[in-house]
């Protein structure tokens, strides 16, 4: 899934279905508790130019450094921070 989202993003230009794939990716990396590979996944998709989608998209990279078993809290602020000042 991860070729699919780079062809999506990078020679299709097809954001729509590049955020599709990754919204089904990160669901089924964090049902099996891999969430530094979906936090990697929603950062590597926030490089847009639409402020609000990449301040979401940086949310939940936060949030997923917070769902770990031992949470990244500096990360997650870190991130969280990041995705305020995109959205700002």
């Amino acid at each position: 899934i991860d070729e699919a989202i780079n062809l999506y993003a990078n020679e299709c230009r097809n954001i729509y279905s590049s955020i599709r794939a990754v919204l089904l990716s990160t669901e089924a990396l964090k049902y099996t508790n891999l969430f530094l590979k979906a936090a990697y996944q929603f950062i590597n998709l926030a490089n847009d130019e639409t402020d609000v989608r990449t301040a979401l998209f940086l949310e939940q990279a936060a949030l997923c450094y917070l769902a770990q078993p031992q949470p990244l809290i500096r990360k997650y602020a870190f991130f969280m921070s990041l995705a305020g000042h995109r959205y700002n």
